[in-house]
């Protein structure tokens, strides 16, 4: 079994970096930071932020997130590791919401078509 590396053990990435691998902008990441959505970076002293792998696989995860229809904020709360069974109810109940309104429509289509 592979151990976690501790943040020292971490290749640290620039923000150009992290963008590049998560396939976002820069001005998204920064943005991120602001809405509380990422953690604040640690800083080199000379004020250059270093991003490690977490943070590339969670803004892959919250575009994801967002991309079916969550808000920023809710991707988020996702994303947080505390947050799992809540998360996982949350998307239950945003997959059922979207199966009655699969069927709503299909039911709708069925009537206009005859």
């Amino acid at each position: 079994m592979q151990r976690k590396k501790n943040v020292s053990e971490q290749k640290l990435m620039t923000i150009g970096q992290v963008a590049k691998l998560s396939g976002v902008g820069v001005e998204t990441i920064r943005f991120y930071e602001r809405e509380g959505v990422l953690p604040k970076p640690k800083r080199k002293p000379s004020g250059y932020r270093q991003f490690d792998d977490e943070t590339v696989q969670r803004i892959r995860f919250i575009r994801k997130v967002q991309n079916v229809g969550f808000s920023l904020s809710e991707a988020g709360n996702l994303a947080s590791s505390k947050g799992v069974p809540a998360a996982i109810e949350q998307i239950s109940r945003r997959i059922e919401e979207l199966r009655e309104l699969q069927r709503e429509l299909r039911q709708h289509h069925r009537s206009r078509s005859k």
